[in-house]
């Protein structure tokens, strides 16, 4: 499962379309590709990251 705001993207999950890899940021209204982790990371604007639960 990854989160990204407040959007939650199940492992598997397949887009329907290109526009799906893309998210707003709510912070700045920025649109940005969640298929590029350096954007995403500019897109947290100072907030840590929540730590993934561990699988068991």
């Amino acid at each position: 499962m990854t989160r990204v705001g407040s959007k939650v993207r199940i492992e598997g999950w397949k887009p329907l379309s290109e526009e799906e890899h893309f998210m707003t940021c709510p912070t700045c209204g920025e649109r940005f590709d969640c298929r590029e982790l350096g954007e995403v990371f500019e897109h947290l604007h100072g907030i840590e990251p929540e730590e993934e639960p561990e699988r068991q």
